[in-house]
């Protein structure tokens, strides 16, 4: 999912998704999350049971509490995971415009910041993961060259003057 923002100060993007691993198999509470790694600044993401928490209205306030409640891997099924990811602090300036992609996947990101949900079968055997993860990137936007805007003054006069030579 990519949310592009246009120039403003301070703005912010969030993503919430409530993923149920092998659902046919283990049901809907038989999973975990893990945190690898450090947020960057302006980062913040929960995860946590929905069905007993706050995580989808901490979500709708954008005050993700920087917390993982669903971190029991092992024997014992845990959870049923939902998670949330953001990015605040933005500031896109005039000419530009920010694009904040939130990936999920099955193969882990390389590199940075992620969270990670993996599931657990009925004998404690670690199954499947999927891996959420965010990239932002600044870029500018495109503005008509200062040939393109004679072009299309001159053309604007040529279309003004005709107008008022017709007859009406």
């Amino acid at each position: 999912m990519t949310v592009t923002l246009g120039p403003g100060n301070n703005q912010f993007a969030l993503a919430y998704m409530d993923y149920d691993l092998n659902l046919p198999v283990t049901g809907a509470f038989s999973d975990f999350g893990t945190i690898p790694g450090t947020p960057a600044a302006g980062v913040t993401f929960e995860l946590d049971d929905p069905n007993v928490s706050n995580v989808f209205t901490d979500f709708t306030a954008n005050a993700l509490k920087n917390q993982n409640n669903v971190a029991t891997p092992g024997g014992s099924l845990c959870c049923d995971v939902a998670w949330a990811l953001g990015v605040g602090g933005i500031d896109v300036p005039n000419g530009e415009q920010a694009q904040i992609t939130f990936t999920v996947g099955t193969t882990q990101p390389a590199s940075g910041f992620w969270l990670q949900q993996t599931n657990v079968n009925q004998i404690g055997a670690i199954g499947e993961s999927i891996y959420l993860s965010e990239t932002t990137t600044l870029t500018k936007t495109a503005t008509p060259e200062p040939a393109s805007l004679t072009v299309l003054s001159g053309g604007l006069i040529v279309l003004g003057l005709l107008r008022r030579r017709q007859p009406g």
